[in-house]
């Protein structure tokens, strides 16, 4: 990373790991950016270097194109491409060619975070071809797989609740902040804390419960949809080997796979 650049941070992980990977630059002498969408951002940012944007979704665009032009941004980094404001803004810094950065949770859990040039799911450049695959898998060599970051309930919920729990009793700071969530926190909350108790709505029932209990085994959902990354005609020998290797980890405890695949 030659010279000094100019990174934009826009929403991250409901955790302080933008504002660290922030201080890290800033050592490097690089210059850190940051826009806060509403008030949960500006809890989990602990720096400096933020303007607040408490505009409406559809003057977004010219508001981070005109941010971006007259601050020299070089890199943009966010978490969920596919979240409204990152996608106008990833098609804004693609065009400029500015680099994005896309962050995601990671598919192992705790521990692992997703990180990827331009973007995440659809926009992923990770292959689709098994052989393709393997080969990576073979030039990266064993992977280390103890957990090295301590995970419990607590740690995931608390921030989480923090975060959209702030945004709805202020939001009048940012009366135009448009959540990226389907369901609205305190309704989500809600039906959480119904599953918990296991009330008539919990899906999947007693059965569900009773398989979920007493460490019987790794409980693997897979849902796949058809999409311009992953056509059924390779999807189906790609998952078939998806399903090999976890039986072949998780022996000999039991496992337990439900397949959805919705072509």
């Amino acid at each position: 990373m030659g010279g000094c650049r100019t990174f934009l941070f826009l929403q991250g992980p409901l955790s302080p790991l933008f504002s660290r990977i922030a201080d890290r630059f800033a050592a490097a002498d690089h210059r850190v950016l940051r826009v806060n969408l509403c008030i949960g951002d500006r809890l989990h940012w602990r720096r400096g270097g933020a303007v607040d944007y408490r505009g409406t979704v559809h003057s977004w665009p010219a508001f981070i194109d005109a941010l971006m032009a007259r601050e020299g941004v070089a890199d943009l980094i966010l978490h969920g491409d596919r979240r409204i404001y990152h996608r106008m803004a990833g098609e804004l810094t693609r065009a400029r060619g500015i680099h994005v950065i896309a962050t995601e949770l990671g598919y192992l859990r705790p521990d692992w975070m997703t990180i990827e040039r331009d973007g995440t799911s659809t926009g992923s450049h990770f292959p689709d071809d098994l052989y393709a695959i393997r080969a990576i898998a073979a030039a990266v060599g064993p992977v280390v797989l103890t957990p090295k970051f301590a995970n419990s309930f607590w740690l995931v919920a608390a921030p989480d609740v923090t975060y959209n729990l702030a945004n709805v009793v202020l939001w009048f700071l940012y009366p135009h902040y448009r959540r990226h969530t389907i369901y609205h926190p305190v309704i989500e909350y809600c039906a959480r804390v119904e599953a918990l108790v296991g009330g008539p709505s919990c899906a999947g029932g007693e059965g569900s419960r009773r398989e979920a209990q007493g460490g019987q085994g790794a409980v693997v959902r897979v849902s796949h949809a058809v999409g311009r990354r992953f056509p059924a005609s390779r999807s189906i020998p790609l998952l078939e080997e998806w399903f090999r290797l976890l039986r072949a980890s998780c022996s000999p405890s039991p496992l337990m796979l439900r397949k959805t695949l919705d072509w």
